[in-house]
């Protein structure tokens, strides 16, 4: 499982707070094919592909995901693919002295190398105090890959490597290995006389997980030729082909990833039952908060989160509601607990949002709490304000 506050906030709590872990991600190489593989593991059906083309100086990209539309994984025209894994807390400590990059790190790196070794001379560059819960996963064309544990480094040996949810660099040999998931890709791999997409999705079958955080949709990437395949809710048997460079060319997009493939009874079986407790758990705020109250919260707040970070949130009021809104994202409905305090619901969690006010009684930030992360963000006073 890999997730990632409206979109970024609420993004980074999931990728760095989330407490079930279950993913499976390999890359596997021979003579002129590289295939990379993964499972992605969750509890929230609402999945997503979307395309961001070329531009000056970056490289286009496809993403998978959820409705933050934070990516989860990838692949770019340079067939460079990554992936995220949550993972146990790892502390940071060789990174600290370094900046902190204050947007998508995974997608700066996506958009500007081709590389595995391009991509860890980004990584090298700052602090990485984020991946404290996290770790990625990349592959090139040329079959190299990579797992960036924070402070460790685990480079692919042989023709595959495997990654799920545990720190490699802590198992001293591989039969200290307990993860069920990575001994099952290893034993199938290791047997094979050949790789094939055929063998990629076996292993993803054999390795899907079900249950509240059941495998919502799988990828097998060909990286030398910029295909993806794309399987949705651990069915093998419906598979779309994306074939990059065309999907690329039809222009910037975003789609509902289920929408892709024909509707299945155990698809929409947990859809449903997930929506359903949405709207339970919604219902509970039933508070009402006056009109004078809610545009007193209206304005920009800006994410106190390092300092280079310009990310900025937008408070809107509109037909009684007040909705939260990060640049470039969709807005999202912060429901009232109190005069003071809001949640934002969704199938990831529920996100807490707290107005301060200073000593002259105006408001002066927000305090937002996800999956025991807290962040700050500090109101922007606008020149008519002031």
């Amino acid at each position: 499982m890999k997730r990632f506050l409206f979109a970024r906030i609420i993004s980074f709590a999931l990728l760095l707070g989330s407490s079930v872990y279950a993913c499976t991600g390999f890359c596997v190489s021979q003579s002129d094919l590289v295939l990379v593989g993964n499972n992605e593991d969750w509890k929230n059906p609402n999945t997503k592909v979307w395309y961001v083309p070329a531009e000056e100086g970056k490289y286009g990209r496809v993403y998978f995901g959820f409705d933050n539309f934070y990516p989860q994984g990838g692949m770019n025209e340079k067939g460079l693919v990554f992936d995220g894994f949550a993972t146990s807390p790892n502390k940071v400590k060789n990174s600290l002295d370094k900046p902190t990059f204050g947007a998508n790190l995974m997608d700066k790196i996506m958009s500007q190398c081709a590389t595995v070794d391009e991509a860890l001379e980004i990584f090298d560059k700052y602090n990485l105090k984020f991946m404290e819960r996290a770790m990625f996963f990349i592959a090139d064309e040329t079959g190299d890959s990579a797992i960036i544990e924070g402070d460790e480094i685990v480079r692919k040996e042989g023709r595959y490597q495997i990654c799920t949810n545990f720190y490699q660099s802590r198992v001293k040999r591989k039969n200290e290995i307990r993860c069920g998931r990575y001994k099952i890709a290893d034993a199938m791999f290791r047997d094979a006389d050949d790789i094939s997409v055929d063998l990629c999705k076996r292993v993803l079958a054999a390795t899907h997980q079900e249950g509240s955080n059941p495998t919502l949709y799988s990828n097998v990437y060909d990286l030398k030729r910029r295909i993806v395949y794309l399987y949705h809710f651990h069915n093998f048997q419906n598979e779309v082909v994306i074939d990059l460079k065309a999907e690329l060319a039809k222009g910037s997009r975003r789609l509902d990833l289920p929408d892709l493939f024909p509707k299945t009874y155990v698809a929409e079986s947990f859809k449903n039952s997930r929506n359903r407790d949405v709207e339970k758990r919604k219902a509970q705020f039933t508070h009402r908060v006056s009109q004078d109250v809610l545009d007193s919260y209206a304005g920009r707040y800006r994410l106190d989160a390092a300092e280079d970070d310009k990310t900025i949130i937008t408070i809107a009021v509109a037909s009684g509601k007040i909705f939260a809104q990060v640049e470039g994202q969709d807005k999202s409905e912060l429901l009232p607990a109190s005069d003071s305090e809001f949640v934002h619901i969704d199938p990831n969690q529920t996100v807490k949002v707290a107005f301060v006010k200073d000593n002259s009684g105006r408001v002066a930030k927000m305090r937002i709490d996800a999956e025991g992360q807290t962040y700050f963000a500090k109101r922007i006073v606008e020149e008519t304000q002031q």
